[in-house]
């Protein structure tokens, strides 16, 4: 198995250079950034939701984010030929918790190494078309590892927090993985939404994320 270890310089740096100005909180930031990236794959079913989140940032902070982006895409690109995985924006997001105490979230999560370790134990090479849960998925790097080993299979996580939530649709779908991300409570069993991830990919190429939202009783 060929691992990878993000290093950031490129991504983190462009970001803070661009948004660590006091126009911005920069948990936010990054929030919105998710929001927009998930709306640009979720084939126009999100426009509401993509024009009333960049309603506060003016042209040069899209052009930006546009950049970002592009940044990211290619370290997915290249992930996908070299048969590995990696979590850009989970390294940003430790980042953004760690260096700005203010922002007061405090997210930290299981190292690569310790994932690929996990995934070595757990992960049969030989299998594939089997659903992987991971209940409290963070950024998804335990299903990213997983894969990374077995390829073709389904994807399942969850996570409370809404920021994990959207780290983890776009690493799937970045990483062409199908699957779901469920947004809620995997111990009261209450889900609020969930990304539908690459659901034609293998016909298309091209990843999707599409949103449904959970009727609650």
């Amino acid at each position: 198995m060929k691992t990878t270890t993000y290093t950031p310089p490129d991504f983190n740096k462009f970001f803070f250079n661009k948004f660590s100005d006091y126009r911005f909180n920069l948990a936010e930031c990054f929030d919105d950034f998710l929001t927009i990236f998930v709306c640009c794959l979720s084939r126009k079913t999100q426009e509401e939701l993509y024009l009333k989140t960049i309603e506060k940032y003016n042209k040069q902070d899209l052009e930006d984010f546009a950049k970002l982006f592009g940044i990211i895409w290619v370290e997915y690109l290249t992930n996908i030929e070299e048969r590995t995985w990696s979590d850009p924006l989970g390294s940003l997001y430790e980042e953004i918790t760690s260096r700005f105490k203010s922002q007061m979230l405090g997210q930290f999560f299981t190292p690569e190494s310790v994932c690929n370790l996990m995934a070595a134990i757990t992960a049969n090479k030989d299998e594939f078309g089997q659903k992987i849960n991971d209940p409290c998925c963070g950024s998804g790097r335990m299903l990213l590892a997983h894969e990374s080993i077995s390829k073709g299979n389904y994807c399942i996580g969850a996570d409370i927090d809404p920021i994990c939530v959207k780290m983890s649709a776009l690493n799937l779908a970045l990483h062409g993985i199908k699957g779901e991300i469920w947004q809620g409570d995997s111990i009261r069993q209450k889900y609020y939404k969930v990304y539908i991830i690459n659901a034609d990919y293998w016909k298309t190429k091209t990843p999707s994320i599409i949103t449904k939202f959970i009727e609650q009783k």
